[in-house]
């Protein structure tokens, strides 16, 4: 009997190891499956992340070229009434004093008018980045030509137009600056 009983236990044994493996394979597929799975979810996770972190990316870009554009034209807007500004007080007001100037008024009243005069002409930007607002071409390049320390002779050849042509310009650009009768040289303020 301990023979059949060593077969037996061992048959039992075998079948018992059989059927454990056969058990044990089922779970090592199940396993698997669930490996995969579990593989799977950082992979789509990751997918997911990656796509949510691209639509931020595209958004934030779109936003930022709203945001340019925007700036921009603030920036055009500024300049725009800059520039309107100017021009208001170049052909509408300041013609406006010499023309009360002219009138024979009272002494007091030219104070006012000369104080009002020279309010205006210090809203208008002396600074060469306003300059191109308030000059026209020809007195942008004496401008800059006096800028540079050349003298009035010098931009007339420089420029190929006569030296009286040049004393023009520069009585225009001290009269559009606001230095004009102001005693102030043009080469430092510019």
């Amino acid at each position: 009997m301990e023979l059949s009983c060593s077969k037996h236990e061992s048959k039992n044994s075998a079948q018992k190891t059989a059927y454990g493996k056969k058990h044990l394979g089922l779970t090592d597929i199940k396993e698997g499956k669930a490996k995969k799975k579990k593989a799977k979810l950082p992979a789509s996770r990751g997918k997911t992340l990656r796509m949510k972190l691209t639509q931020q990316k595209e958004e934030l870009e779109r936003l930022n070229t709203a945001l340019h554009v925007l700036l921009e034209k603030r920036e055009n807007d500024k300049a725009e009434l800059e520039h309107s500004l100017m021009k208001n007080i170049q052909t509408e007001l300041l013609p406006l004093t010499k023309r009360l100037k002219k009138m024979n008024t009272g002494k007091n009243s030219i104070d006012i008018i000369n104080a009002i005069e020279t309010k205006l002409r210090q809203i208008q930007p002396v600074s060469s980045d306003h300059l191109h607002t308030i000059l026209s071409h020809t007195e942008l390049l004496v401008a800059n030509l006096i800028r540079e320390g050349k003298a009035s002779k010098t931009i007339a050849d420089i420029l190929n137009i006569s030296k009286s042509t040049v004393d023009s310009h520069r009585d225009s650009i001290r009269y559009k600056t606001g230095l004009k009768n102001t005693g102030k040289n043009l080469k430092d303020i510019l």
